[in-house]
């Protein structure tokens, strides 16, 4: 426990992790400020005139000559999406002075009228999108909370949107500059013999390294996500920890999509979700946990590879990069941009950097492939980590150290 104790305080005493930490802050803040400021855009006359000019141009890009096949099958679904979610808007335009209760009473019906229709076309994604909002209207009405609204700032509904895009773009990078020297690091100054003529072994220093490098990360990232929600709560307003998140948990081949694209997943109707906000961003949290976890553990690997702390970090920072721009490419595409990467994802451990993709099944829309579910993702994540952690053991346990 001594060696963690340490290892921690050695860690939060670095140069590299109070820069670290201070670019996450600033970047964590201006992220936050992008997204309230976009949320304050999404009036749904702002939007209307929004998805018209993207339809036209979807529209457009279709008609040319060079929309492939795949892509003309993409964007006549992307359509169906802007037009789907056009009508809700048109709604709210409509209904906008009406009581809250009344609003969604009279949504409810339009909504039933338009998903029996579906039903009787046997368009599933229409009628899993209908029956979502028919399912979160009926739990805003039986538990008597009134629904915030898309363009109001609340911490509970801001702070996820913030979280999913740090966890994709940011969070891997950060983790790479505060862990990547964890073992290289020791060699420059040659505490790493110092600490080996003590009665312990490498593997307890090893691990203390890995613990120590969890527990900095995992309560750091914590402690700006709590403080930016209670400033937003202060300057905005809390809101309601009740909000419905509703989500399909079950997904199944879209043979269409398959035979078009390569990649496609529809909902199964049997398997919708409700959870509070407040449950999602706890469970969000213990997966983000986990992906940290993994993170921390090839970080080590890299570190125990090198002999120099310049080559981890440079490396670290350099290769999750990369990958955090592709993951979050590809994943923006629905994993349908590059076939051999795509079919990659699933099995990639940054697909996994967003909790709140992972509670919602989000993750597995995105992926486009239907075997991607919470056990699969909780195995991925391990075995990552155990990989790597294994392999930076084996290295370590070996290397010439005191020579």
């Amino acid at each position: 426990m001594n060696l963690v104790k340490n290892e921690i305080k050695k860690i939060i005493l670095s140069k590299k992790y109070i820069i670290a930490m201070s670019i996450f802050l600033i970047l964590y803040s201006g992220v936050t400020f992008l997204i309230c400021r976009d949320t304050m855009n999404l009036k749904p006359e702002i939007l209307l005139n929004k998805n018209k000019t993207y339809m036209e141009y979807l529209k457009k890009e279709k008609k040319s000559g060079g929309a492939s096949q795949k892509r003309k099958a993409e964007i006549d679904n992307t359509i169906t999406e802007i037009e789907m979610h056009n009508e809700s808007l048109r709604f709210e335009v409509k209904n906008k002075n009406i009581n809250w209760r009344k609003r969604l009473i009279k949504q409810n019906k339009d909504l039933n009228k338009q998903l029996n229709l579906e039903r009787e076309k046997d368009n599933v994604r229409k009628v899993a999108t209908y029956n979502q909002e028919v399912k979160t209207n009926e739990y805003y009405l039986k538990h008597n909370i009134e629904p915030t609204l898309n363009y109001e700032i609340t911490a509970f509904n801001i702070m996820p949107k913030v979280n999913i895009f740090v966890g994709l773009l940011i969070i891997s990078v950060i983790i790479a500059i505060i862990v990547s020297d964890s073992v290289s690091g020791e060699f420059n100054s040659s505490t790493i013999k110092l600490l080996l003529t003590k009665p312990v072994s490498r593997e307890q220093v090893l691990f203390s390294k890995l613990l120590a490098s969890i527990i900095t990360c995992v309560l750091s990232f914590m402690i700006v996500k709590v403080l930016v929600f209670i400033i937003l709560g202060m300057v905005f307003k809390f809101g309601s920890f009740k909000e419905p998140i509703v989500f399909y948990s079950n997904y199944i081949k879209d043979r269409d999509m398959i035979a078009k694209t390569g990649f496609g997943v529809l909902p199964d109707l049997n398997s919708l979700k409700i959870c509070s906000i407040m449950k999602l961003t706890v469970l969000s949290e213990l997966f983000n946990i986990l992906f940290i976890t993994c993170m921390v553990s090839l970080c080590i690997l890299f570190s125990t590879l090198a002999k120099k702390s310049s080559t981890s970090i440079s490396i670290s920072v350099i290769l999750f990069s990369i990958i955090s721009v592709l993951t979050t490419s590809q994943l923006d595409g629905g994993a349908k941009k590059n076939g051999i990467l795509g079919a990659f994802m699933p099995y990639l451990f940054s697909s996994y950097s967003s909790g709140e993709f992972i509670v919602t099944r989000e993750i597995v829309k995105k992926l486009g492939v239907d075997f991607v579910n919470v056990p699969f993702i909780i195995g991925i994540l391990i075995a990552w980590t155990v990989v790597c952690y294994a392999v930076s053991n084996f290295i370590f346990t070996r290397k010439d150290i005191l020579s």
